[in-house]
C-alpha cells in the first residue's frame, strides 16, 4: 500500500537514532584516556558500527503490521464508484489513483431548499430563468423613476368626438393639443392634471348641407397606477375626474354652452429615452355626463403621443472615491 513506506521510514529512522546512543554507552568505559597508555590493538574491538536487533522481530514493527492487516481490503475488491449528478456515467479520474472517492454527503443533492438553486440544473444558467423577470421588465439600473418625480409633457393625436345631441348634431374626429403634469408619487403609483383642446366640425341629419363647429376644453386630475414598477418600459392604467366644456352650435344656430361632469379612464405606456427624457402613447375614454343638460352620454376617446421631462427630487451625493461631496443634478 502507498502509506506503508512512509510509517515504516519512520520506524527505521528512530531505530537508527537510538542506536549509535546504545553503542556510545557500550563502548563509553573503552574510550582512550591521554593519562594511560593506550591499549593493544588486539585487545579492542572493531570500530565497525553494529545495529540492534532485527527490525523484523521489533514490536513497533509488528504492530504496523497488524494495523495494515487490518486497514487493507480484500484481495480483488474495487473501490465504490461514486454516484450522483456530478459525475453522471463517467468514473472520475481518482479512482485509478487509490484516492478514497467522495461520499454521499460530499456529492451534489438530488434535491435542494426552495430558497437554493433550482435542482433541475443547479450549475447552469437555466436554473435562474424563473428566478429573473424578462429584460423589458428588469429594473432600471443606477437610476430611476424616482430620482426625478415631476414631469411634464406635451401632447398631440385625435379626438374621436361622440355626438353630442342625438339625431340632431352629429360629430367626427378632431385634432387634439395639449399637456399634462405629472408626479410620481410612488414606484407603482402617480398623480397627474390633464388639459386638452379640440375644435371639430359638425353636420346636421336634417340639414345635409349646412355645417357648424364644436369647441371642447378638457381638464382633469387622475390617478395611475404601473404594475411593472420602476422599469424602462413602464405600461400603465389610469382613471380619473374633471370637466369637459362644450361650446357648439345646433340645427337651429343656437349656440349651446355647457360645462359637464367628465371621467377619463384608460391606460397606456412609457418608454425611457435618457435620464430626463421618456416617450409615451396614451389611450383614454372620455365619458361625459350630459343628460341634465340637454345633451347625450358621450365617450370622446383620445389618441395621443407625448414626450415628456422630468425634473425635480433634489441633489443626488455621488460617491466618487476622489470627490465623495461631487453632487449628481
Amino acid at each position: 500500500m502507498a502509506y506503508r513506506w512512509p510509517l515504516t521510514a519512520s520506524i527505521l529512522a528512530l531505530a537508527l537514532t537510538a542506536a549509535p546512543r546504545a553503542h556510545g554507552q557500550s563502548t563509553g568505559a573503552r574510550l582512550s584516556n591521554p593519562l594511560r597508555d593506550p591499549a593493544p590493538a588486539e585487545s579492542l574491538e572493531t570500530s565497525e558500527f553494529s545495529l540492534p536487533a532485527p527490525l523484523e522481530n521489533s514490536p513497533a514493527l509488528q504492530y504496523v503490521s497488524a494495523v495494515e492487516e487490518q486497514l487493507a481490503p480484500p484481495e480483488g475488491e474495487l473501490l465504490p464508484k461514486p454516484t450522483g449528478p456530478r459525475w453522471g456515467a463517467e468514473s472520475p479520474s481518482f479512482v485509478g489513483r487509490e484516492a478514497a472517492p467522495l461520499t454521499e454527503s460530499e456529492l451534489a443533492p438530488a434535491e435542494l431548499p426552495p430558497a437554493m438553486l433550482p435542482a433541475a440544473s443547479p450549475l447552469t444558467p437555466d436554473a435562474f430563468a424563473e428566478a429573473y423577470p424578462p429584460a423589458f421588465k428588469a429594473p432600471l439600473r443606477r437610476e430611476s423613476w424616482m430620482f426625478r418625480p415631476y414631469h411634464v409633457d406635451g401632447f398631440l393625436g385625435t379626438l374621436l368626438v361622440d355626438n353630442p345631441v342625438r339625431n340632431q348634431v352629429e360629430a367626427g374626429s378632431a385634432f387634439y393639443i395639449g399637456f399634462r403634469l405629472g408626479w410620481d408619487v410612488s414606484k407603482q403609483f402617480a398623480l397627474e392634471t390633464n388639459f386638452g383642446f379640440a375644435k371639430v366640425g359638425n353636420s346636421y341629419p336634417q340639414f345635409p348641407t349646412k355645417m357648424g363647429d364644436e369647441k371642447l376644453f378638457l381638464w382633469d386630475i387622475d390617478w395611475l397606477w404601473y404594475p411593472w414598477g420602476d422599469t424602462r418600459i413602464r405600461p400603465y392604467l389610469l382613471i380619473g375626474s374633471g370637466l369637459n366644456d362644450i361650446n357648439l352650435v345646433n340645427e337651429l344656430d343656437q349656440r349651446l354652452h355647457s360645462t359637464l361632469f367628465n371621467m377619463p379612464w384608460g391606460g397606456g405606456v412609457k418608454f425611457r429615452l435618457g435620464n430626463r427624457v421618456a416617450f409615451r402613447f396614451d389611450v383614454r375614454d372620455n365619458v361625459t355626463y350630459g343628460a341634465g343638460n340637454g345633451m347625450s352620454l358621450m365617450h370622446n376617446v383620445a389618441l395621443t403621443c407625448n414626450i415628456e421631462w422630468h425634473f425635480g427630487g433634489g441633489s443626488r451625493r455621488s460617491y466618487w472615491p476622489w470627490n465623495p461631496s461631487r453632487m449628481w443634478w
